[in-house]
C-alpha cells in the first residue's frame, strides 16, 4: 500500500468540508423556492461532508473516483442554473442570479477538483488508506 501524503488529504478534506458546510447553509433558502431544491443541496453537502470525514479515515481510490464524478456533475448542474436555468422546478428556464458566495462556492469546489486529481492517480488501482 502507497503512502500519500497527508497535506493532500487534508486539503481535499477541508475543502470538501467547506463545500458540504456551503450547501448546508443555503439549503433552507433553496426549500422555499422549491422542495426539490432544497433536499438536493441537503443531499449534496451532506454527501460532501462524509467524504471530507471519509478522506481522513479510509482514503481509497473509489472514494475519489466517486467524489470527482460526483463534483462533476454537481458543477455541471449549477452550469445550467447559472447560464440557462434548471427545466423544472418553479422557475424553470430562468438563470439563477450569480452571488458572490455562489462564486467563492464553486471555486472551493474546482479547488477540491485540483486537490483528488492527484490523489486519485497516486493510489493503486484497487488500493484504500486506513488511518
Amino acid at each position: 500500500m502507497q503512502s500519500m501524503p497527508r497535506p493532500a488529504r487534508y486539503a481535499a478534506a477541508a475543502l470538501a468540508l467547506a463545500a458540504g458546510l456551503i450547501y448546508l447553509g443555503v439549503a433552507p433558502e433553496h426549500s422555499e423556492d422549491a422542495f426539490e431544491y432544497g433536499r438536493f443541496m441537503l443531499v449534496i453537502g451532506l454527501a460532501q461532508i462524509a467524504a471530507a470525514l471519509l478522506f481522513l479515515v479510509h482514503l481509497s481510490r473509489a472514494l475519489l473516483v466517486a467524489t470527482i464524478a460526483g463534483s462533476v456533475a454537481v458543477l455541471a448542474v449549477f452550469w445550467e442554473a447559472y447560464t440557462t436555468g434548471v427545466p423544472f422546478g418553479p422557475h424553470a428556464g430562468d438563470p439563477e442570479e450569480l452571488r458572490p458566495a455562489i462564486v467563492i462556492s464553486k471555486a472551493i469546489e474546482l479547488g477540491l477538483l485540483l486537490a483528488l486529481i492527484p490523489l486519485v492517480h497516486a493510489l493503486p488501482a484497487r488500493a484504500g488508506l486506513g488511518t
